[in-house]
């Protein structure tokens, strides 16, 4: 009531549709895929992690942005929940129309992160927010 209103989700955004769409992609078809796994030691919380189930050391972190322009706090976000984890591999997932500049491309690129576009858009649509 008083105070400062709480940051989160916008409420009119497709992320968790855009996190369901996350969990099909192939590169996580042979996983076992945990989603919103809580860090013990800093509780951090990824969208999507995935363990290999024949080897407990193939890790991947998957993290959805419905955002419109891809960020560098959020491929550093991702960044440090590879390190967290221990992850080999690290995911972002974007909104069909989140913009990407190039820049920001090939700061994932060294950061060892593969960005994937999805189907979702960003903002829900006038059935979407009827139907919620």
């Amino acid at each position: 009531m008083f105070g400062r209103k709480k940051k989160g989700v916008a409420t009119d955004s497709n992320w968790r549709k855009l996190e369901k769409e996350a969990e099909k992609i192939p590169e996580l078809k042979k996983y076992n895929i945990q989603t919103q796994k809580i860090s013990k030691r800093t509780r951090e919380r990824p969208d999507l992690f995935a363990v290999n189930p024949k080897n407990s050391r193939d890790r991947v972190i998957v993290e959805s942005k419905c955002v419109d322009v891809l960020k560098t706090s959020n491929i550093k976000q991702t960044t440090n929940y590879k390190k967290t984890f221990y992850s080999k591999k690290a995911i972002i997932m974007t909104a069909k129309d989140t913009y990407v500049s190039h820049e920001k491309r090939k700061e994932a690129r060294d950061a060892g992160i593969k960005i994937k576009r999805g189907k979702t858009k960003r903002k829900k649509g006038f059935l979407d927010k009827i139907l919620d």
